[in-house]
């Protein structure tokens, strides 16, 4: 085995160039695939940094068996708790968003609402104070106290010490900092953070909208350490005999509920579905991209193995066994491959930090560290890469013709070997054309997806706002937004300020039902349902939705006033076909409402649905807490962010502020599904198609060097040139149209997988198929043009005597 890698080692030195090419090659191959797996493994597989996770478990609430993911009662917790013998402890959490205010500062935070022993199940000690203590958990509404984390300690309390004294603000409500938590320590979900952390007793004061601590009241999950020697099994059997006493016992409110156990790993197991799409899209992608990489420089190997024959024939004869020269020949394959992995780690360093860039905006704590099992993978990969393109090519060469190759003018090349080249070079083009269509698809796409949206984002500042203690006092909520308004109107480079519940594209408010005047009487759900938002006037105006006829809203149009509504010409031709709809009543949710303006069609879902039946109802005359304000700025609108917060603030102190971004940020954060996969995509297909160019070109000139004796006499015997270079560019031109062809028909089917990501265009669009087809045939023309002519240009005589 030390002959084999010191003489494979002597091989590779001896052609720097194909070293250098074929290391290059599989690095960006193996290295992408690397930072893919580092992606997998951070999303689904990593647990989290607590004391001896594997003992950790979740423990989710399904109703009916159906795999989704629910909460449970606190009352549900407490009999769970108290009466499970397989595991350690039982402890609880739930998430929410909070507006936490500190030193006159009010920003949402991730809050964790936990029971009293949550971080002694998890074996977590503080940084800096102390955690909850059992008293602390016991009696409702007791003194409130909170724990934040390293994060916020250091970025919004400067990491002073003397934390302990201060009293931060959640939801308005006063809490007491005890503790803060561990730097490595951020949650238990990958990628999500917790910022602040309260006791269960305290979660009444936040008013989440029902009996906190009733049965009713379903708002928990549960994670558990197992005991000693149980297993997940043991654990699931105990809580569903536990879930159906609980049934018996309380059928009206837990009647079909079960648990479902899993290990504590990852992000949360009900967003594996989701999640799970982009990475495996990507896993394809860099799978695609190894692929075709092993079967070039298996062709290149083939071709390189092919001039060594009278060496190969030489061993052969003097008693080497076709074992021994394959191990020889894999051994070289496998050297490349590793020298590949290694160079593949700087390649998925680089990966790693362009997938850290676009998950930071979903996973802002997100870890994409190449840990010891990456790793391991990653070399497995690269020993799979190296018997992929090494096996072959070995296999094949190692049964040359004795007598041919021992003959100084042996120059025959066996059919067998020259049809492998070309399926491998036929691959490398059909994978090349998958990708190729992929990608242009999501170009499209996304460029459909900014010039279609309908409105015009452009220096457009956005917020959420949530005036938690206002609740559902209408009159103080309209008097709040009303100044807040007024105040910022008058801010300089202010064009106009509106409210609206949601953003108009990607955001759903939930369909209400409607109907006309007259109508049968049906059911809700039987009517048509329409998508709709609430705004104040200058919405419009603010995002650059044309109203086409009748008027906006107006401060007249409030409680008191006859309920109105805008729609949109789409629900305009739906229910009134030809007529003028305004003035007419329309009955949205069971209430009448006079239509008073039609707005022009914005594509409000999505880009890909088209135009839908959309109504604008009027925001004063609605009970709203949570909203979004639009500002539109003549000047630089990011200067204007922090005027913003600061007037809003000055209005009402505890409010919620959260999204504080440009409008365009906003949707290049929700495009950015589309973005990152075709630029993944794009990079991974022009990859595929140097590949693929520089294996046809090099398959051509093999061929071309080894017909030269045949050229000779061709032309010897008149042939012109242009005969001959039709000859050798007919047999790439081949390779080049069944190759495209087998991609396109692949692709028809398989770009379906994208189907999500795409705005205004279909999966099989055929401009787009047929543009890149031609793409790559005129590629393929190119890469064999080259070889070609160097066959026109050769001379009879010299060919003649070439061997």
């Amino acid at each position: 085995m030390l002959n084999d890698l010191r003489f494979a080692l002597r091989m590779l030195r001896k052609s720097p160039g194909f070293t250098a090419l074929a290391v290059c090659t599989l690095a960006l191959a193996i290295g992408g695939n690397t930072a893919i797996l580092s992606l997998i493994n951070a999303l689904f597989v990593r647990p989290p940094q607590v004391e001896n996770p594997q003992q950790l478990v979740g423990v989710y609430a399904s109703r009916d068996n159906q795999p989704d993911f629910f909460s449970v009662s606190y009352a549900d917790y407490v009999d769970y708790r108290e009466r499970n013998t397989a595991f350690s402890t039982l402890a609880s959490h739930s998430s929410y968003r909070v507006s936490l205010v500190t030193n006159g500062d009010s920003k949402e935070e991730s809050c964790s609402i936990v029971s009293g022993n949550y971080f002694q199940v998890l074996g977590v000690k503080p940084a800096l104070g102390r955690f909850f203590l059992p008293a602390e958990d016991v009696v409702r509404g007791n003194d409130p106290v909170a724990v934040i984390s390293y994060r916020i300690w250091q970025g919004r309390f400067g990491s002073n010490s003397d934390i302990f004294k201060d009293i931060v603000r959640l939801n308005g409500i006063p809490f007491t900092v005890i503790g803060v938590a561990p730097k490595e320590f951020s949650g238990i979900y990958a990628g999500s953070p917790v910022d602040v952390w309260i006791p269960n007793m305290a979660a009444s004061k936040l008013e989440l909208g029902c009996d906190t601590f009733g049965r009713q009241c379903t708002w928990l999950e549960m994670i558990g350490r197992l005991k000693p020697g149980n297993t997940i099994r043991e654990a699931r059997a105990e809580l569903t005999l536990l879930s159906s006493q609980l049934e018996a016992a309380y059928p009206e409110t837990n009647k079909g509920h079960r648990l479902y156990v899993a290990p504590l790993r990852g992000t949360h197991p009900g967003q594996w579905k989701g999640e799970s799409r982009l990475p495996s899209l990507f896993l394809a992608t860099a799978g695609c991209t190894l692929l075709i990489a092993c079967a070039n420089l298996a062709g290149l190997l083939l071709a390189r193995n092919l001039q060594r024959r009278k060496e190969i024939a030489v061993r052969l004869s003097v008693g080497a066994s076709r074992g021994r020269l394959i191990r020889q020949l894999l051994t070289e394959g496998l050297m490349l491959a590793i020298f590949g992995g290694a160079a593949g780690l700087l390649v998925a360093f680089w990966a790693r930090d362009l997938f850290m860039a676009f998950y930071s905006y979903y996973y802002p704590t997100l870890d994409l560290a190449l840990d010891p099992m990456v790793l391991v993978l990653s070399g497995a990969l690269s020993l799979f890469a190296g018997i992929l393109l090494g096996l072959a090519p070995a296999l094949q060469t190692s049964r040359p013709n004795l007598a041919e190759a021992l003959k100084d003018g042996g120059t025959t090349v066996g059919g067998r070997r020259s049809n492998l080249r070309g399926a491998l070079v036929t691959v490398q083009i059909a994978l090349s054309m998958i990708l190729l269509v992929c990608a242009g698809l999501l170009t499209r796409s996304l460029r459909n997806a900014y010039l279609n949206m309908g409105f015009h984002p452009e220096k457009i500042v956005h917020m959420r706002l949530g005036a938690w203690k206002l609740g559902a006092d209408s009159e103080a909520w309209s008097s709040f937004y009303q100044e807040m308004l007024r105040r910022l109107e008058v801010l300089p480079g202010v064009q106009s300020v509106c409210l609206g519940r949601t953003i108009p594209i990607g955001e759903r408010s939930g369909p209400l039902p409607v109907s006309l005047p007259g109508s049968p009487a049906a059911r809700s759900e039987d009517l048509l349902q329409v998508e709709n938002n609430e705004i104040t006037s200058r919405f419009f105006e603010t995002l650059g939705i044309p109203l086409i006829k009748g008027r906006d809203f107006s401060l007249l149009d409030d409680r008191k006033a006859p309920r109105v509504v805008i729609v949109n010409e789409t629900l305009a031709r739906r229910l009134w076909l030809e007529l003028d709809p305004l003035g007419r009543i329309l009955i949205v949710d069971g209430k009448e409402h006079q239509v008073v303006g039609i707005a022009r069609d914005v594509h409000l879902r999505s880009i890909a649905e088209g135009p839908l039946p959309f109504l604008y109802l009027c925001y004063s005359q609605r009970e709203r807490v949570n909203t979004r304000i639009f500002l539109r700025s003549s000047g630089d609108p990011q200067t204007l962010l922090p005027l913003i917060r600061k007037e809003i603030m000055t209005v009402y102190p505890d409010i919620s502020i959260a999204e504080g971004m440009l409008l365009t940020n906003w949707l290049q954060g929700y495009f950015s599904y589309v973005q990152v996969l075709g630029n993944v995509l794009s990079c991974a297909s022009l990859q595929a198609l140097f590949i693929s160019a520089i294996g046809l070109y090099g398959m051509i000139l093999l061929a071309v060097n080894q017909r030269t004796r045949e050229f000779g006499i061709r032309k010897a015997l008149g042939a012109r040139e242009s005969d001959v270079l039709n000859l050798v560019l007919r047999e790439g031109l081949g390779l080049g149209l069944l190759g495209t062809a087998l991609g396109v028909v692949a692709a028809f089917f398989l770009t379906a997988v994208v189907s999500n990501f795409l705005y205004g265009i279909t999966p099989t669009d055929p401009f787009t198929f047929v543009r890149l087809a031609l793409f790559l045939v005129g590629l393929t023309l190119t890469a064999s043009y080259f070889p070609a002519r160097r066959a026109t240009k050769v001379d009879p005589m010299v060919a003649l005597r070439y061997e």
